[in-house]
């Protein structure tokens, strides 16, 4: 924070506002953003699940192509 030099960590609203407009507001005086940091725990919970999904695909993937070469190695050196 710039006043009281108080450390802490955030999200800057208006780059949430882009993505999740929802979840921000904007006080009418100020016109200072807030984020409501509750609201984002189920996409965050959805995009962890996405990610680990991907994970999961690549990871077979890696595993299939390891195979592949293998078996491409094998042939190789029966030659």
């Amino acid at each position: 924070w710039k006043e009281g030099g108080k450390q802490s960590l955030g999200l800057i609203a208006q780059d949430v506002e882009e993505i999740f407009p929802e979840v921000v507001s904007t006080d009418k005086y100020t016109g200072m953003k807030a984020v409501e940091y509750t609201a984002l725990v189920a996409p965050l919970v959805e995009a962890v699940k996405a990610q680990q999904d991907e994970i999961e695909r690549n990871d077979r993937e890696i595993r299939r192509l390891s195979d592949e070469i293998q078996k491409i190695e094998e042939m190789i050196n029966k030659k």
